[in-house]
């Protein structure tokens, strides 16, 4: 039964972690609608014009508040990663449970635990974002 545990830890890890390379062409790529969606947007003021041209990789928008903005968003992705395959394991460890208290109990904590760390982290993220919001107002006043 270890083993197998073992085995779908490792398939997840690798999923999940290997998963977002195969797609970055994708995301590189807009497909037709994509544009059309985005003029569309532009046209009813919902966005302002050039926005989405000036978003790259300009020595303009290389600052370091935007290359902490990259990290964060790389540490946010991984915290979900992490989440999902905490929750996915317990789960399996919850159906795999045959019934026997104890490993229903840790599959339980499991999910009360990951759950509480992604409660954390995001309200961390939140409360950071909002204190570094009242700070670059006084700043700028």
């Amino acid at each position: 039964m270890k083993k197998f545990s073992r085995f779908i830890v490792t398939l997840m890890v690798v999923f999940g972690l290997g998963t977002p390379v195969f797609f970055v062409g994708a995301v590189e790529q807009q497909s037709p609608f994509a544009e059309q969606l985005m003029n569309t947007a532009v046209k009813t003021n919902l966005i302002l014009e050039g926005t989405q041209q000036n978003k790259g990789t300009s020595a303009e928008n290389i600052t370091l508040e935007n290359i902490i903005g990259q990290y964060i968003q790389i540490a946010l992705s991984f915290v979900g990663i992490v989440f999902f395959i905490l929750i996915f394991y317990a789960g399996i460890l919850w159906m795999i449970s045959l019934d026997v208290p104890q490993r229903m109990v840790d599959a339980r904590r499991t999910i009360i635990h990951a759950t509480v760390g992604l409660l954390i982290t995001l309200s961390a993220y939140a409360l950071v974002g909002q204190v570094l919001d009242i700070i670059n107002k006084t700043l700028t006043q």
